[in-house]
C-alpha cells in the first residue's frame, strides 16, 4: 500500500565515479494546486563532481527517484534549471531542454511499467522552461488535471 508523503526528504547519493549528489523531495503546500494528491518537488544538486557522470550513474539517480515514488501516493514535479554544467551534444538545445530530454529518456528506459508522465514546455523569452510530472498510472486523472492547469496558466 502506498502512503502519502507528509515530510520532506533529503537523500545523499554517491555514484561509482565518486560524484556526490543530494536529491531533495519537497512538498508543495496542500490545497494550493487544485488536486487531491500530494505534489512533490524533486531537486538534484551536484555536491562533488570528480568525473563527467556516465549514463549508468545517472540511471542510478533515476532509479532512486522511481524507488521513492513506488511507495508513495504522489505526483513528482521536476523543473530543469538553466545551469550550463552538463555538456550539450546538440548545440541547438538549451541546457534545460537537454536535461529534460535526458531525464525523460532515463525514465522511459529504467522505470518499471505502471508510471505515466507529462512534459510541459513553457515558452518564455529568452529561455523556455521545462517541467516533467510523473506518477503511478492509478493517478492519471490527477496528473492530467494538473497538467491541464499548468498548460492553461503557464504554457501559453
Amino acid at each position: 500500500m502506498r502512503t502519502r508523503p507528509t515530510t520532506e526528504l533529503t537523500v545523499s547519493h554517491e555514484d561509482k565515479q565518486g560524484n556526490l549528489y543530494v536529491i531533495k523531495f519537497g512538498l508543495f503546500p496542500e490545497n494550493t494546486i487544485g488536486i487531491d494528491i500530494p505534489l512533490v518537488d524533486v531537486s538534484l544538486t551536484a555536491i562533488r563532481i570528480n568525473q563527467k557522470p556516465s549514463l549508468l550513474n545517472l540511471a542510478g539517480i533515476c532509479e532512486l527517484v522511481i524507488h521513492y515514488l513506488q511507495d508513495r501516493e504522489a505526483i513528482l514535479y521536476f523543473y530543469y534549471d538553466r545551469k550550463g554544467d552538463i555538456p550539450v551534444r546538440n548545440r541547438g538545445l538549451s541546457p534545460q531542454e537537454y536535461r529534460s530530454q535526458l531525464f525523460n529518456r532515463l525514465i522511459d528506459r529504467y522505470a518499471p511499467t505502471g508510471f505515466v508522465k507529462r512534459n510541459v514546455r513553457i515558452k518564455d523569452e529568452p529561455h523556455d522552461h521545462f517541467i516533467t510530472l510523473i506518477t503511478h498510472e492509478d493517478y492519471t486523472d490527477e496528473l492530467d488535471g494538473l497538467y491541464a492547469e499548468i498548460e492553461s496558466t503557464l504554457g501559453k
